[in-house]
């Protein structure tokens, strides 16, 4: 499922991060989902069944990550 099935902006338009390039959002935002994903293939873990929440919780992983340096969780 793509992020305009979501019915979702590009995270690259939000505001907040106008101060990074689109290489740096789209780097932490990867980081970002690929962490979450190991972390639910190594425990007994599954994914919030909405793709749409858990979208957003990765998309503030990656926020997290470039305001203040860490994946703190949203």
């Amino acid at each position: 499922m793509s992020t305009e099935d979501l019915g979702l902006e590009p995270f690259e338009s939000d505001p907040q991060l106008a101060g990074f390039t689109p290489e740096q959002i789209q780097k932490a935002y990867l980081g970002a989902k690929r962490m979450s994903e190991r972390y639910v293939a190594k425990g007994p873990y599954k994914f919030f069944p909405d793709p749409l929440t858990v979208e957003l919780v990765q998309r503030g992983l990656a926020k997290n990550e470039l305001l203040y340096g860490k994946r703190y969780c949203p």
